[in-house]
């Protein structure tokens, strides 16, 4: 179905597959081979689409300003790596529950994605202060959720305070335990824009 849709709908720039859990990486792959306007793209629970399939589409479709990764496990730090050299308009990106994220994947986004303000890592557990400074750093976060991350800490909120204070709307730290100011009100205090604190509820 992938095949026919591409070979029909090349000019396709919005596309959700959002729990059509039989699609795979030919599928996707085959999107890709004419599929070329892409700017929006929702892969969530799509577990048989792997590594190399998201990095074809993505080396593909260089204006993808979002991608949704909502409960995708098996992707590890190379198709993101390949989003960040690839999709320098990428506005939102959600990698929640995706478990195998290092923080060369946020190094990476934080050097190739400039325009990058909407960040949900909920549940991504091996992310530490390091990936955060240089996400912080690079992109003009208004969103963002570290949502069960334990290896975010002090240095983590510092950066975000020195360099996103101006534009982060959005922060979700429930459950890191390595930061001291975690309740909205100690938020507050040093992200003064702040107003959500909930990003995710499950």
């Amino acid at each position: 179905s992938l095949l026919s849709l591409a070979l029909r709908c090349p000019s396709l720039t919005y596309l959700s597959l959002s729990g059509c859990r039989q699609v795979g990486s030919a599928g996707a792959i085959s999107l890709a081979s004419r599929c070329r306007s892409l700017s929006s793209l929702n892969l969530t629970r799509l577990p048989l689409v792997d590594d190399t399939a998201l990095a074809v589409i993505a080396q593909a479709n260089h204006q993808l300003c979002e991608i949704r990764l909502y409960a995708s496990s098996q992707y590890t730090d190379a198709p993101i790596l390949s989003v960040a050299a690839h999709c320098a308009r990428l506005h939102i990106l959600d990698c929640t529950g995706c478990s195998k994220l290092t923080d060369a994947a946020l190094v990476a986004l934080g050097g190739g994605c400039p325009q990058l303000s909407v960040l949900l890592l909920t549940w991504a557990t091996k992310l530490t202060d390091h990936g955060v400074c240089a996400i912080a750093r690079g992109c003009p976060l208004s969103t963002l959720s570290l949502h069960g991350i334990r290896g975010i800490g002090e240095r983590a909120l510092a950066a975000l305070v020195e360099h996103r204070a101006r534009t982060l709307v959005a922060l979700d730290v429930r459950g890191c335990t390595g930061l001291e100011a975690r309740t909205p009100e100690a938020l507050r205090r040093c992200l003064p824009r702040l107003t959500s604190f909930i990003l995710h509820t499950s």
